[in-house]
């Protein structure tokens, strides 16, 4: 087999257009480095039109896709030209093929291409394909923005929308307080489609984005789902008056149930019936019994008048606390107000 044979096989595994392959780095443990450049043609300046000069050459390393599970990088030879004519502003520039990599990414397109479709798409990680890719986390999140970003501002990238629908979603806690951020999630209830994210939970984020999309588009809006909050209410009463509002029958439920969780955790005495009322009284007595004992035997002196304006009304008189006696330790100081405790309550009740 000759090397043109061999070479033309290189170019047809490799799948790049007009290009020659120049030499294969394998290091065992390592990623796979191609070596590559342009097939040679005449460049003509881009001001004026005179055949340039090759000035110098310079290599640059691509991200490429993976190979038989290995990563791969393309170290591509581009030719740097110059203008001959000393009158031409141009100067120098360097040879580009947007079918290899876009400029200023250091990816090649269909790795580009790939990456976004996995993170968008696919719900993947951005450090869970750097590291398939063996390359650094910027680089691939470089490249999603970069085309993702043209993806998102398509103005085809979904048609009319029956059913909008608003919810808010903590994104992230920032600084040394852990101070949370919201973001607005706008979602075609219909197709399960997310639309877009705003920052912010408020009814400014949505309510320009929806400006942004038209009368037309918004008047095709039918139905409006919310959990009953007032900015998103506001949004879809000023923005889409003609859509049906429509509450989640989950935050119907939460809204109606939270008041009675909420009173039956704060008194769980009134609501409680038979034995449960019975052991829950008698648990309530202890631990009072236990706080009394543990502030008498404490230096809070200014808490127990306190506790005794407090108490007065359930046994008709206050609780005295016993006198100190030197010497005597906290233990036995829990024990004796307890007994007291537990005499005067049954005083309290026998009256």
């Amino acid at each position: 087999m000759n090397p043109e044979t061999i070479c033309n096989l290189c170019v047809s595994l490799v799948g790049l257009p007009d290009v020659t392959i120049l030499d294969v780095e394998d290091v065992p443990g390592a990623a796979l480095r191609v070596h590559m450049e342009l097939i040679p043609s005449t460049q003509g300046c881009p001001e004026c039109g005179v055949i340039a000069h090759v000035k110098d050459r310079r290599r640059v390393e691509l991200v490429d896709l993976s190979m038989a599970g290995r990563p791969m990088r393309l170290l591509w030879l581009k030719r740097r030209f110059r203008c001959p004519e000393s009158s031409c502003p141009m100067g120098s520039w360097t040879e580009d093929d947007p079918r290899i990599a876009s400029r200023r990414l250091m990816m090649t397109d269909r790795a580009g291409r790939w990456i976004t479709e996995q993170v968008g798409r696919c719900a993947r990680s951005v450090s869970e394909v750097a590291r398939e890719l063996g390359c650094d986390w910027h680089t691939v999140n470089d490249a999603v923005l970069a085309y993702g970003g043209a993806l998102v501002d398509h103005l085809e990238r979904f048609g009319s929308v029956e059913a909008l629908g608003l919810d808010e979603v903590l994104m992230v806690r920032r600084g040394p307080f852990h101070r949370q951020e919201f973001s607005t999630q706008l979602v075609d209830v219909g197709r399960g489609q997310l639309l877009d994210v705003v920052p912010g939970r408020s009814s400014t984020g949505p309510m320009v984005w929806l400006a942004k999309k038209g009368k037309a588009w918004c008047d095709q809006v039918r139905f409006a789902t919310l959990d009953l909050s007032g900015p998103y209410r506001r949004v879809f009463t000023l923005m889409t008056p003609d859509a049906v509002q429509v509450a989640d029958p989950f935050h119907l439920k939460v809204r109606h149930e939270a008041p009675c969780i909420r009173r039956r955790v704060r008194d769980p005495h009134q609501y409680a019936s038979g034995p449960q009322a019975t052991r829950s009284m008698a648990s309530g007595r202890i631990q009072n019994a236990r706080a009394w004992s543990w502030l008498v035997g404490s230096h809070c002196a200014g808490v127990i008048p306190w506790l005794n304006a407090a108490v007065a009304p359930w046994f008709g008189r206050p609780l005295h606390t016993p006198a100190r006696r030197p010497g005597l330790q906290r233990a036995g100081q829990a024990r004796v107000t307890s007994r007291s405790t537990n005499s005067l309550h049954s005083t309290a009740v026998a009256t």
